[in-house]
């Protein structure tokens, strides 16, 4: 099965974002019947088969943003403390508050977020 998005790790440090045909498909159908959802519960929807595989969904749980946030390599202590290491990454999208990553999604099919330092 092809997964509903695709996820690049540019050379520029940035994480494109990118629809595939499935991907496309399944946000008009979010929008259409889940018309009450957020973008960020949106955006989960169509990142989640990459959650658990490398990438952790970190929104609101570091940064003082209210951004989307996507980490890799992301570590837990034994007590399931989040642990950022120097091998770690994380993208979060800064223009959160005036432009919508569903909007954007669905008229360019993908997004870049930004590689915070």
């Amino acid at each position: 099965m092809t997964g509903l998005t695709t996820l690049k790790e540019l050379k520029n440090g940035k994480l494109e974002i990118s629809l595939t045909k499935e991907g496309k498909e399944e946000l008009q159908e979010l929008l259409r019947s889940y018309k009450m959802y957020s973008d960020d519960e949106i955006l989960f929807e169509l990142l989640k088969d990459h959650f658990g595989n490398g990438y952790t969904n970190l929104t609101g749980q570091v940064g003082l943003t209210n951004s989307f946030i996507i980490g890799r390599d992301v570590d837990y202590t034994e007590e399931g403390k989040m642990e950022i290491t120097e091998d770690s990454k994380v993208w979060w999208f800064p223009n959160y508050m005036v432009s919508c990553y569903i909007n954007i999604l669905e008229r360019d099919g993908k997004i870049l977020f930004i590689l915070s330092n």
